[in-house]
């Protein structure tokens, strides 16, 4: 498999009405689960119980995010690169990793591509 950064119909396809699993993409450790809104509106759940609500939307292969306190209620963007079948990368656009993201239950013997 190459690494291959989505496409706006794949973004759109991967995230709207999605609940998704997020990963630290060093220890692939489960921090959250996220639910995308087709509204826009999105859900996070941390591994701890705790949760935040906020607004997502998609520019072209660019999506956003602005959480009321996760990172501090800033408004973040993000690329996402396919790894796996059903699994992405996410990274801001300056391209510091963020979560992997699946609607898989578990990344356990998951082999992950990198660029």
């Amino acid at each position: 498999m190459i690494v291959a950064r989505l496409k706006p119909n794949e973004l759109r396809e991967f995230l709207f009405g999605k609940t998704l699993n997020c990963y630290d993409p060093e220890s692939r450790a489960h921090i959250a689960t996220a639910h995308y809104g087709q509204d826009g509106v999105c859900r996070m759940t941390f591994s701890d119980g705790t949760e935040d609500t906020g607004v997502f939307g998609l520019t072209d292969d660019i999506y956003w995010t602005q959480y009321k306190r996760f990172r501090s209620g800033t408004l973040n963007k993000f690329y996402l690169e396919s790894v796996a079948p059903q699994i992405a990368q996410a990274f801001h656009t300056d391209g510091r990793r963020a979560f992997l993201q699946t609607p898989l239950p578990t990344l356990e013997n998951e082999t992950l591509e990198s660029r």
